[in-house]
Parts: structure tokens; C-alpha cells; sequence
């Protein structure tokens, strides 16, 4: 169809014929409708092929759709049949999700169920089947081309996939879409300038995506991934017919078609096992039953011109049997492979063996057989237990003593390294194998009576050697033994830092399962194995003799072994570090660092940081300068100095050679190189990364901590965080001190804005947002923080005193409680401290007090009542608080009367 308006084409379906107008009353024929633009929106999934009209109306289930054919399986109309020879219903068919009526061509939008064309069943002659059983099917109307399938009865006949429909949206109804608060936003991040619809994703009024969908979600994700094609395939037939016809040609997905019936019969009706048809008559069909897992199966005599037989006569019940257990005899050791031959084992299902009391391992499955390795039994007949598809079935086999391969000696019983094995006994067999613990000894002679073979270097430790004929199974085993030792460690003394590298000289090392090295019980880091040598990486020890002994132990899963005093911690082979400087710097790399200490060599020295090698510049025996190399996120990681044929140095206080990779806030290269943030931008930390506020900041427009870290620095005695909005989403983290750590420095975040600011969605303006994330904010401990007068403090004064000492600090601010009557509001007073007495109990102001606060203490009766005035700290080291916007302000004069209270 082609639109006046815009010359544009829309792609309309179209039938030119259907395959069959009439059939049985059993349905089960294939209906298929033939044009083109067949695939609609959505996919087969959203064809509906209705048969007659309510209350008669039946599905025909849709097998297949494609741009030029769709199949579906004639129902089974036989319920609405009565006394009736013929029934003519409507076909009615609805495509995509705006449920679009396709029209059928005139005399073909109606299907006639006869009886004239419906075979049917009455009888059969046997219910319980077995392979290879023939069953005999009475009936009447059969023809030569039936076919017969069985079925297994559970099955559900139909298995249509339920899509919920989309309301369809017309073009009148699509609206602009919302303009986004972050629309036209420059976000500076690490990077330099993100990009904004990266940073702003799920950031307005909806929550942010999670990290991980459910079950339900990763389905509808899937329907939806297998549907997206259609639904392009559709959009695009709707806008160009030519590249239409091009795709549908080009893309096997839309143009495949199932010709074969059987393949399109199956997906209808479930899986499908063919049978051999032995014989056809017009009132009978013969037909042998195919190898099968047992169950009950339903027959289906399938006329392919017709459709189904109709009549029901029940399911035929296919069996579990045993035939044959070849071989049936063999080696009391077990180890023989033996085939359980016969019909109706599941593959879908565990199937077990026993035999005797033990359990065969089964190695394979088929409906047919069942293959396993025999265990060991007692000489004499055993029983075979079979258990398949929940049902039992016993066969037998022969365990022979006399027949048994048995190994009387072996030789040499131990041995280093790798070398030749004989082994001596009996009932070998003509082409015997050899394992010893789980390796292979490679034979290279043998009789019934005597095996050579040569063994690989193994794992120091104790094996069992075995023999299996391969005509009857494992034999009797020997002892053998692979000699775990060591022979030389060198060299055989270095640093308290560690870092030599000790090679371990020896035999019966573990090369596959890496063993364990401790060099006085510390663990010595691997860096190769061989069967016959071990090198590691000695570990750092923090005793402090000036020299200690050790022993070097190997320990794996063969065997352990150790060598006493093998190697000595030396301190005159130390190298030590003293100082570091600086003991911070970016993740970009590129700060340089001066390490002091002792020990070095004046050539050859490596540094390194967390992994990462400190580029070295210069160095001497006392000093080495080296710059820092870019890091993977922030870390405080010690500094490591390994000196030449001594190993790493040691430190003689680690925090002062600890180095800091973090990312500062006051470097222009935490930004890109673009310069430190300025006022009014918008600044983003992304996931991965964490910066330390180490300054002051300008007046930010907006602060997003999105999945990254921003921390304030310690060494700073006062930083100012200065922003109109702060939001941290997906795990973004904002942080002054810790629990474990508090902050002592003073830090302050000021939210600036005004009453007629822009809202942020869901949280407002002049805000701190969390959605997803943390922040994390402790200030240092103050053990009092409210006390009371010890003595009265009067008008005019410039000195308290307090019942209880307190930590408070000249700067900060207290607050006196007013000790008048009730009308006496006016009387609270804010003061500045000036100084605080030694033993923390007498304050000094920087101002003299207003009004009198009293502190008495009176005596009624034998009850003493204190009335001292009370005082608390204003001040804290964390801050948070609002500007004041001077164009917002109204003051407004005192009354001219005294407050009364009444």
C-alpha cells in the first residue's frame, strides 16, 4: 500500500492459497497457508489460527512461520463430532501484536472435518511391548501411506509459549521524549571530559539499573533478543519493499523452512519415535516396536494426506529388560568393562548398577545398553541390579578368583626419579597396562607372567602399582615407592627483607600439583617446579637476632620432606630503608621518589610499588631515586628495594616507607591534564577511582561520585568542599575518616543555593543525594561535650569554671545556658574560647559575659540540690552546612517590649 502523503510503502501480508480446505476429524494434518508478508511483528509466536467460531472454536498450533508460509497442526474436532458425517467451520487468522485479520482467498477460508476422510482404531493386540515386539492395530480406513509414531503419554501435546501482548502504538501517540535535568551537561572526570549520556545514564526520576537481573528478567531479555529480528524484519517490510525481499532472501532465520512433516509434526506434538510399519490393510497396520526408554507411549497412525486415525485405545506400556551382560566373567579386583545389552534404559534419568553390593560405574547410556566398569567382588556368580526410568531389572556375572591377574613382585619396589619397573605374577593377559597410583607406566615387554615398563619421575611419596588385562580387568596390587628428597638449597644465607631467590636442588618433586615451600614455617613464593628442582622467592622475617637459622620444608600431596638449617637469615646481608619522600603521589605515575637507607648496591637496584617498577634515576649504596610508573587505582602499598644477590631490603619502621598511590584532587593530571575543577562545573568520579580532596574547592555546580571514592586528606589542617549538589549512585562513596581511623583535621562541605534553585529530581536542591552508595564522615572523639559551671560566673567575667575537664580548644565555640527565669530566653550566650587551663577545668573567653550564669549548691533538709548553669561545645571538627545568600535575607527589627513568658 502506498501513502499519499509521504510516498512511502507499507508491506501488507498476503494468501494466495492454502494446503488442504478439508481432512479428519482427528485433526494432526499440517495446515499450511502460502503468500507473502507472513511474518509479522513479533514473530510466529503472535500468529493466531483459530478453527470455527465460539463455542466451537479450536487452535491450530503454529509450528512455523516465515515471509512466504505458515504451518500449523489441524485440531482435534473429534469432541464436537456428535452423530455428525461432516462439520464445516471458518478459519480465522490474527497476525502480530495489533492482532491483524489476514484474509484467505474466496473458497479456501473454511475447513470441513468428514468422515469419509477419517481413519479410525479400535483395537490392538498386546499392551505390554518390549523392542522388536510387533503390534497389530484394528480399525477401518487405513491406507498405505499411514505412518505410526509413538509418543510417551506425559508429554502435554501442545507447548505454546505465552507472550503478553504490546499495546500498539500509533504514530499519533508517540510523544517527545522528556528533556533530561543533565541535558547539554560537560562532566570533567579523570579522563579529562566524559561523555555526558555515559555519566547521566538512569540518573533522572528513575532508580539506576542494577548489576544483576533476575531469572524472570534474563528470560524476558532472551524473548525478547529472539523476537528483535522480526521485529526489525517487520519495520523494514512496513518502510522498503525491496530491501525487504533482499533480507528475506539473504537471512536463512526468516526464509528457513521445515519441509520435512516428521520435523514439523514433532515440534507440535512433543518428541516423536517412529515405528517400522510392518504390514497395512484397510482395517489393520502391523508395525514393530524401535529400541525406546521404558514409560508408556501413546500410538498416533498418522495419514498424511488426511491426518490423524481417530479411537482410543489406550497406551502401550514398553518395558525395561535385560538380554545379554557380555563379557559375564572376570576379575575379582574389578576394572573390566562389561555391556548391559537389552531395551528400555533412560538416558534422560540416572540409570545405576549394582553389582552385588557395589556399584558398577556406569560409563554410558542408551536405550538399548549400558556400558560400566565392574567394582571388585568375591569369587563366585554375583547379582546385576539394573535401575532405569524408576524401574528394576537383574541380570548376572561371574566374579573368577583363578582368572584374576596377580602381581607377586615388582621391582625395584622404590626408586628417584624417573626409570624401568618390573613386574612379576600371573594371568597378565596378552596386551596388559600399567598404572601406578594414577600415572601411566608405559609398557615396553610382556608376557602372561611379567610386565616392563618405564615410569616418568613422580611425586615423592607412596604409590600402588596395578595391572589390567584388558580381557578381564585390574589386578592384585604392589607397593611402590617414588623417593621424595633434597639434596642442596642455595645459596644458603640472605636478608631479613627476603627476596633471595633459593633454588632447592632434589628428586620427587610435585610438578603438576604445586607443593608448598616454608622456609622457617614462613612461606617462600614459587616462582618454578620440575621434578628435580624448586625455585622460590624467600619471605621477609621480622625477628631481630642478627642471625637466624631455618629449616626448609616441602610439603605436597604426595609426600613432605625438610632440610634442618638450611638457610640463615643474615643482618649483615640486609639492606634496610629508613625514609621515603614523598609518601604520596597520582596514579599517572610520574612522582619522584627519594629512598634513604643502608645496604644498597651502587648499581643494579630495582624498586617497586604494589607490583608496579619505580623507574630508578640514580643510586648509591645510601640513596636511590626513582619515579613512579602508572597504577590500577588507589593503593598504600610498602616500598620494595631488591638489591643484587641480597634480596629485598628491610625497613626499620614500614609507614615510613609506605607510598601512597591516590589520585589529587589539586593535580591537574587527576583531571586530564586539563586543569583542577572550576567554579560552576560539573565533576564526576567514576567507578575505579578515588581522589583525595588535598584543597579547598571553588563553588561546584554539581558533585557526582558516581562508583568512585572521594576522601578528604588528613594532612590538610582545613579543607572547604564547596557545591550545589552532591550525588552519589552505584556504590559511589564519600569519605571523612572512618570508624577504625576518625578525622582530625577540620573539614567543611558547604551546599550553596538559594529558595528559587533548580530541583535535582526525587532529592531538591542545595542537597546531598544517596542512591546506592555511602558516606562515611567521622570526626575526632570528644569525651565531654556538656558539662555545668563548678563556681557562678558573672556578668562581665571572662573566665569559667567547669565540673569536669574537657579536651575542648581555643577557637572553638560554647554555648552557657541561661539560669534566670522563664522569660530570661535572651540570656543563652555563644562565646569563643581563648584559652583552656592545663587540667582542662577553667575556660577563658575572648568576650566577657552578658548576664550572671549562677552555680549554687543548697541544702533542704538532708537533700543537697545543685543548680549550676550548664555549657556545651558548639564546635566540631566535621562540619556540613548551608551558605547564606545575602539576596534572600530579611532582617527584621526587635520588638520593642520584653519577651513575657506569662
Amino acid at each position: 500500500v502506498q501513502s499519499s502523503l509521504d510516498h512511502s510503502f507499507k508491506l501488507m501480508p498476503n494468501v494466495d492459497s492454502v494446503s488442504a480446505t478439508s481432512g479428519s476429524w482427528a485433526g494432526g494434518n499440517l495446515f499450511k497457508i502460502s503468500g507473502s508478508g507472513l511474518l509479522p511483528d513479533g514473530g510466529k509466536d503472535t500468529v493466531l489460527v483459530n478453527f470455527g467460531e465460539y463455542p466451537f472454536a479450536m487452535g491450530c498450533q503454529v509450528v512455523d512461520a516465515n515471509f512466504n508460509e505458515i504451518t500449523c497442526v489441524v485440531p482435534d474436532f473429534a469432541v464436537n463430532k456428535g452423530d455428525q458425517v461432516s462439520m464445516t467451520v471458518n478459519i480465522l487468522i490474527s497476525m502480530g501484536y495489533d492482532s491483524f485479520e489476514l484474509v484467505l482467498p474466496e473458497g479456501e477460508s473454511q475447513y470441513e472435518f468428514k468422515d469419509e476422510l477419517t481413519p479410525t482404531i479400535s483395537s490392538k493386540d498386546m499392551t505390554n511391548v518390549v523392542a522388536d515386539s510387533v503390534v497389530e492395530v484394528q480399525g477401518s480406513g487405513i491406507e498405505s501411506n499411514v505412518k505410526v509414531y509413538l509418543r510417551k503419554s506425559e508429554i502435554s501435546r501442545f507447548r505454546r509459549r505465552n507472550v503478553r501482548r504490546r499495546r500498539q502504538v500509533s504514530d499519533d501517540t508517540l510523544t517527545e521524549k522528556p528533556k533530561s535535568w543533565f541535558d547539554n551537561v560537560n562532566w570533567k572526570c579523570a579522563s579529562g571530559y566524559c561523555n555526558n549520556e555515559e555519566v547521566s545514564s538512569g540518573m533522572d526520576a528513575q532508580p539506576s539499573q542494577r548489576s544483576e537481573r533476575s531469572t524472570e528478567e534474563e528470560e524476558m531479555e532472551q524473548i525478547i533478543a529472539d523476537e528483535f529480528y522480526d521485529m526489525l524484519l517487520n519495520a523494514v517490510c512496513e518502510e522498503d519493499v525491496d530491501r525487504c525481499i533482499y533480507m528475506m532472501k539473504s537471512d536463512s532465520k526468516s526464509v528457513e523452512k521445515r519441509s520435512a512433516e516428521e520435523e514439523l509434526l514433532e515440534m507440535s506434538l512433543g518428541e516423536l519415535h517412529e515405528a517400522e510399519i510392518v504390514s497395512v490393510s484397510t482395517t489393520s497396520v502391523s508395525f514393530k516396536i524401535p529400541t525406546l526408554p521404558a514409560g508408556k507411549y501413546d500410538i498416533i497412525i498418522h495419514d498424511q494426506d488426511k491426518g490423524n486415525a481417530m479411537g482410543s485405545i489406550g497406551a502401550l506400556t514398553n518395558d525395561i529388560v535385560v538380554d545379554s551382560i557380555l563379557p559375564n566373567i572376570g576379575s575379582v579386583y574389578g576394572g573390566q568393562v562389561i555391556t548391559i545389552s537389552g531395551s528400555g534404559f533412560c538416558q534422560d534419568t540416572a540409570s545405576n548398577v549394582i553389582i552385588g553390593s557395589s556399584i558398577c560405574q556406569v560409563l554410558s547410556v542408551s536405550a538399548g545398553s549400558i556400558t560400566c566398569i565392574t567394582p571388585s567382588g568375591t569369587d563366585g556368580e554375583a547379582t546385576v541390579a539394573v535401575e532405569s526410568c524408576s524401574l528394576s531389572v537383574s541380570g548376572s556375572y561371574t566374579y573368577s578368583l583363578s582368572g584374576s591377574p596377580e602381581i607377586a613382585s615388582i621391582s625395584p619396589s622404590s626408586m628417584s626419579g624417573a626409570g624401568t619397573v618390573t613386574l612379576s605374577g600371573s594371568n597378565f593377559g596378552s596386551n596388559p597396562k600399567v598404572k601406578i597410583g594414577k600415572y601411566t607406566c608405559a609398557v615396553t615387554a610382556s608376557t602372561d607372567s611379567t610386565v616392563t615398563c618405564d615410569i616418568e619421575s613422580l611425586p615423592g611419596g607412596m604409590y600402588f602399582a596395578m595391572v589390567n588385562n584388558n580381557d578381564f580387568g585390574y589386578s592384585s596390587t604392589a607397593t611402590f615407592e617414588s623417593i621424595l628428597n633434597i639434596n642442596t638449597v642455595t645459596p644458603s644465607a640472605g636478608s631479613f627483607g627476603g627476596g633471595s631467590m633459593l633454588s632447592i636442588d632434589g628428586t620427587g618433586f610435585d610438578e603438576e600439583n604445586m607443593p608448598s615451600v616454608t622456609v622457617c614455617n614462613n612461606a617462600c613464593s614459587l616462582v618454578t617446579v620440575t621434578a628435580t628442582n624448586i625455585v622460590c622467592i624467600t619471605p621477609a622475617n621480622d625477628a631481630a637476632d642478627n642471625k637466624l637459622s631455618c629449616d626448609v620444608a616441602i610439603s605436597q600431596e604426595s609426600g613432605n620432606v625438610a632440610e634442618s638449617n638450611a638457610f640463615e637469615y643474615d643482618r649483615s646481608l640486609t639492606p634496610m630503608i629508613n625514609s621515603l619522600f614523598p609518601l604520596r603521589g597520582g596514579t599517572g605515575g610520574g612522582t619522584q621518589i627519594t629512598i634513604s637507607g643502608s645496604g644498597f648496591a651502587s648499581t643494579g637496584n630495582k624498586v617497586s610499588i604494589d607490583g608496579v617498577e619505580c623507574d630508578v634515576s640514580t643510586e648509591s649504596e645510601t640513596e636511590i631515586v626513582c619515579f613512579t610508573n602508572p597504577h590500577n587505582g588507589a593503593i598504600k602499598s610498602a616500598v620494595i628495594v631488591e638489591v643484587p644477590t641480597q634480596g629485598y631490603a628491610d625497613y626499620n619502621n614500614v609507614e615510613d616507607a609506605t607510598f601512597y598511590y591516590i589520585d589529587r584532587w589539586s593535580s591537574i593530571w587527576t583531571w586530564g591534564g586539563l586543569g583542577t575543577p572550576l567554579e560552576g562545573e560539573y565533576i564526576v568520579i567514576t567507578n575505579g577511582q578515588t581522589i583525595l580532596l588535598d584543597t579547598s574547592t571553588p563553588v561546584l555546580k554539581f558533585l557526582l561520585i558516581k562508583g568512585g571514592t572521594l576522601m578528604f586528606d588528613r594532612e590538610n589542617p582545613e579543607i572547604e568542599l564547596n557545591t550545589e549538589y552532591i550525588l552519589l549512585v552505584e556504590g559511589g562513596k564519600l569519605e571523612i575518616g572512618t570508624e577504625e581511623e576518625p578525622y582530625e583535621s577540620k573539614a567543611i562541605i558547604t551546599m550553596h543555593g538559594h529558595v528559587r534553585c533548580t530541583e535535582l529530581p526525587i532529592f531538591g536542591c542545595k542537597v546531598i543525594g544517596v542512591r546506592n552508595g555511602t558516606l562515611d564522615f567521622h570526626g575526632s572523639h570528644v569525651p565531654v561535650t556538656w558539662t555545668r559551671l563548678a563556681t557562678t560566673a558573672t556578668a562581665g567575667s571572662t573566665e569559667i569554671v567547669l565540673t569536669h575537664p574537657v579536651t575542648w580548644k581555643a577557637g572553638d565555640q560554647i554555648a552557657l545556658a541561661t539560669t534566670s527565669d522563664r522569660s530570661s530566653m535572651k540570656e543563652n550566650e555563644e562565646k569563643v574560647i581563648a584559652s583552656v587551663s592545663a587540667d582542662g577545668y577553667t575556660i577563658t573567653l575572648t568576650e566577657p559575659l552578658k548576664y550572671q550564669h549562677i552555680s549554687i549548691s543548697q541544702t533542704f533538709g538532708d537533700q543537697e540540690v545543685e543548680t549550676r548553669g550548664e555549657v556545651g561545645l558548639l564546635t566540631r571538627n566535621v562540619l556540613i552546612r548551608g551558605s547564606m545568600n545575602e539576596q534572600f535575607v530579611e532582617v527584621l527589627p526587635a520588638c520593642e517590649q520584653e519577651f513575657n513568658s506569662g
